[in-house]
C-alpha cells in the first residue's frame, strides 16, 4: 500500500509543470500578440487613409491603387507594413500614382462604401484611374509583386506624349494593334500621328467630346432649388423627361419610407443643379406607380426619360444613394477616340461598341441620337465609343463600307460585330429599342468573371453555366490560368459554331470563378478544395444541380472539346449529376413541382367539366327537355 501513495504526488508535480509551460506558452503568445498589435497601429497611422465622404473626390484624378481592409482581419495587418513600405516608395517616385486605404469596419458609412465598391473579402485592393475602376489586384502580397505591378501600371496610365505612341500601340492586343502599328509612321513624324493631320478630325473629337460632357455638367433647369419634389399625375411625365431624377416611391403609412425621407431631403441640397429628387405617394397616384413597376416600398430609381429608368438596390444611405446618384450622371455616356487611341482601348476592354462616322457628320444625325441614347441609358453595363477618325473604320472594319457604323468589337479586338438593324427610322423609340437589344445581346465577353455582382444574373437563369474555378494567385504545375481562360475561350467559340449549325439558341453561358476569393463558397456548393483547382464544372441551376466528371467518372479535362462534350451530355440527360442541396431540400422541391403541376390538372379537369356539362345542357339536354312534351 505505501509503495503505491507516492504516485499521485508524481501526476500532481507533472500537471503542475505542465500548467506552468502552458502558461509560459500563453503570457509570451500574449506579448508578441501585443507587439504585433502595436506594430500594426503604428504602422497603420502611417497609411494614407480615404474619408467615405471623399471617396469619391478622392479618386476622381490620378492613378490609386486602394486597399479595402479591416482591423480585425489578421491577413490585413500582416499587409499594412508591406502597403506602407509601397506607399513610401511610390510617394518618392512623385508620378501621380497613389496608395490609399479604406478602413471597412468601425462606422457603417465605412461599410457601407466598401460593399458599394464590391468588397467581399480582406483585403482586397482595387485600381482607379480619373474616377473609374479598372481591375483588381490579385497577385501575391509581397513587396516585390506589388512595387513590380505599380510601376507597369504607372507606365500603363501614367506615360503620356508623342513618345509613348509606338508602345501603346506595339501593347495593344488583336490584329487592330498590329494594323495599326503597321500604319504609324517613324519617329519624327509622330507627333503629326498625334494630332491625327487633319482639322476635321480634330474639330469632330472635340465636339464629341463636348457632346458627351454636356450632360454631366450642373445645368440650372435641374434641381435648381435643392428639394424633394412632390410628383403627381399632372406633373410627372412633363417634369421627368429629358432630365436625370432620382425618385423614391413611397407611402405615407411605410415604416422603411419613413426612414428614408429625410435622407432624401438631406439628398437634395447635395445634388443641386446635378440629379432633381423627386418621390411619388403612391396611394394617391396610384396609376404612376404600376406605370412603373412598383411592388414594394419604397422604391427607389433612377430616371432619365425617355429611355432610362434603372431601379436601385443598394443600401438607403445617404453616401451610397449620392454615390450611385452622381456615378450615373457625371459620367460620360461614350468617349470620342481617334484611330490612334483604339488599340488601347482594345488592349483594356473585352467588349466596345463603337459608332464609326466621317468628320462631317451631322450631330444631330439619326445614327449619332440612337447611340447616344443607348449609350445614355446603358454607360454602366457597357463601354462605347465614337470614332471620326477614317484609319479608325479602316483598322476595325474588315471591309469597311461608307456612312455610319455602328461596330461590336469583342474579345480584345479579334472578332467584330456590325448592327445591321436601322438605327435612323422614322421612330426614335423603335430606333433605340433596336439598337438596345443589340447591345444587350452583345455586352457581355466570352468568358465572364462570376462574381457578387452578376451571380444573380448568371445562376438565376435558365440556362447552363460552364464554371472554371480558379486561384488566379497561385501559380499551378498542372494549368497556368491564363491557359485556363484561353481553353474555356475556346470552348465557348466551339459551342457557338454548334449552336449556329444546329439552330440552338444560347443555352451556355461560360464563365470562370476565383476559387481563392470565394474558398467557403466552392467548398460548400461544389465541394472543390484548393488543391483540385483549377476545375471545370457545368451548373445547371434551374435543377439545382451541377457536373464535374464525364462518363467514365473522370474530372472534366482542361480541353475544348471535353468541355463541348460533357455540355452536350448534360443537355441529352446523359451526365451523372451531383446535387448543390441536400436531400430533404430536394424532396421539398421535387413535392412543390408535383403539388403546382396537380393544382394545374385539377383546375383544367374541372375547367373541362364545367364546359361538358354545360355544353350538354345547352345541347342534347336541351333538346331532350324540349321533346318530353310532345311525346306525351
Amino acid at each position: 500500500m505505501s509503495s503505491r501513495s507516492p504516485r499521485p504526488l508524481c501526476y500532481l508535480t507533472w500537471l503542475t509543470l505542465a500548467l506552468v509551460a502552458l502558461l509560459a506558452c500563453a503570457t509570451s503568445r500574449v506579448s508578441a500578440d501585443s507587439q504585433t498589435d502595436d506594430t500594426y497601429k503604428a504602422t497603420d497611422k502611417l497609411v494614407r487613409h480615404i474619408d467615405p465622404a471623399d471617396f469619391s473626390k478622392t479618386v476622381s484624378t490620378d492613378a490609386r491603387l486602394v486597399f479595402f481592409g479591416s482591423n480585425f482581419c489578421v491577413h490585413c495587418r500582416a499587409f499594412t507594413p508591406v502597403w506602407l513600405e509601397a506607399q513610401t516608395r511610390s510617394d518618392a517616385l512623385k508620378n501621380k500614382f497613389h496608395l490609399e486605404k479604406v478602413e471597412c469596419s468601425g462606422r457603417a458609412e465605412n461599410e457601407d462604401l466598401c460593399i458599394d465598391q464590391g468588397v467581399t473579402a480582406y483585403p482586397t485592393v482595387k485600381l482607379f484611374f480619373d474616377g473609374e475602376y479598372k481591375e483588381e489586384f490579385l497577385q501575391q502580397r509581397d513587396i516585390a509583386t506589388l512595387n513590380a505591378y505599380i510601376d507597369k501600371k504607372s507606365e500603363e496610365y501614367l506615360a503620356s506624349g508623342p513618345s509613348t505612341v509606338k508602345e501603346t500601340v506595339a501593347k495593344a492586343a488583336g490584329a487592330v494593334g498590329a494594323k495599326l502599328a503597321e500604319a504609324l509612321p517613324s519617329a519624327s513624324d509622330v507627333k503629326a500621328v498625334v494630332d491625327d493631320g487633319s482639322a476635321a478630325v480634330k474639330q469632330a473629337i472635340a465636339e464629341l467630346t463636348e457632346l458627351a460632357s454636356a450632360g454631366t455638367k450642373p445645368r440650372s433647369d435641374v434641381n435648381p432649388d435643392g428639394k424633394v419634389v412632390e410628383l403627381t399625375s399632372e406633373t410627372f411625365t412633363l417634369l421627368t423627361n429629358n432630365t436625370p431624377w432620382f425618385i423614391m416611391f413611397h407611402a405615407p403609412w411605410c415604416g422603411h419610407c419613413k426612414k428614408l425621407k429625410p435622407v432624401f431631403e438631406d439628398l437634395a441640397p447635395s445634388l443641386q443643379g446635378l440629379v432633381n429628387i423627386g418621390a411619388v405617394d403612391c396611394t394617391t397616384e396610384s396609376k404612376i406607380c404600376q406605370g412603373r413597376g412598383v411592388r414594394g416600398y419604397p422604391t427607389v430609381k433612377f430616371m432619365l426619360q425617355p429611355h432610362v429608368e434603372l431601379e436601385y438596390r443598394g443600401p438607403r444611405t445617404y453616401q451610397a444613394l449620392r454615390e450611385f446618384a452622381t456615378a450615373f450622371s457625371s459620367k460620360p455616356s461614350f468617349a470620342a477616340v481617334t484611330a490612334n487611341e483604339v488599340p488601347a482601348v482594345l488592349a483594356e476592354k473585352e467588349v466596345a461598341f463603337f459608332l464609326l462616322s466621317d468628320p462631317q457628320a451631322k450631330k444631330d444625325s439619326g445614327f449619332l441620337t440612337a447611340f447616344q441614347s443607348v449609350a445614355s441609358s446603358m454607360r454602366n453595363d457597357a463601354s462605347f465609343y465614337i470614332s471620326p477618325d477614317p484609319a479608325a473604320r479602316a483598322a476595325l472594319l474588315k471591309t469597311p463600307t461608307p456612312g455610319p457604323t455602328i461596330v461590336c468589337v469583342k474579345d480584345n479586338g479579334a472578332r467584330q460585330i456590325v448592327f445591321t438593324g436601322d438605327s435612323t427610322g422614322a421612330s426614335a423609340q423603335a430606333s433605340h429599342a433596336e439598337l438596345a437589344r443589340f447591345v444587350r445581346s452583345n455586352r457581355y465577353p466570352r468568358v465572364l468573371r462570376l462574381d457578387a455582382d452578376n451571380q444573380e444574373e448568371i445562376l438565376g437563369g435558365d440556362r447552363l453555366v460552364v464554371i472554371a474555378v480558379v486561384d488566379p494567385t497561385k501559380k499551378n504545375p498542372r494549368v497556368e490560368f491564363s491557359s485556363v481562360l484561353k481553353t474555356v475561350r475556346d470552348a465557348a467559340v466551339q459551342w457557338e459554331q454548334h449552336e449556329r449549325a444546329q439552330k440552338l439558341n444560347d443555352l451556355v453561358v461560360f464563365t470562370w470563378l476565383d476559387g481563392g476569393k470565394w474558398a467557403s463558397y466552392v467548398e460548400r456548393v461544389y465541394g472543390l478544395y484548393a488543391p483540385q483547382l483549377p476545375s471545370i464544372i457545368v451548373a445547371d441551376p434551374k435543377e439545382d444541380r451541377y457536373f464535374s466528371t464525364d462518363n467514365a467518372g473522370r474530372a472534366i479535362a482542361f480541353a475544348p472539346e471535353s468541355i463541348v462534350q460533357i455540355i452536350n451530355e448534360v443537355l441529352d440527360d446523359e451526365a451523372t449529376p451531383k446535387y448543390t442541396s441536400g436531400f430533404l431540400a430536394r424532396s421539398v422541391q421535387n413535392l412543390t413541382k408535383n403539388l403546382k403541376s396537380l393544382l394545374f390538372n385539377m383546375v383544367f379537369i374541372l375547367c373541362f367539366a364545367v364546359l361538358l356539362g354545360l355544353g350538354y345542357m345547352y345541347g342534347p339536354g336541351r333538346r331532350a327537355a324540349r321533346a318530353g312534351p310532345k311525346a306525351e
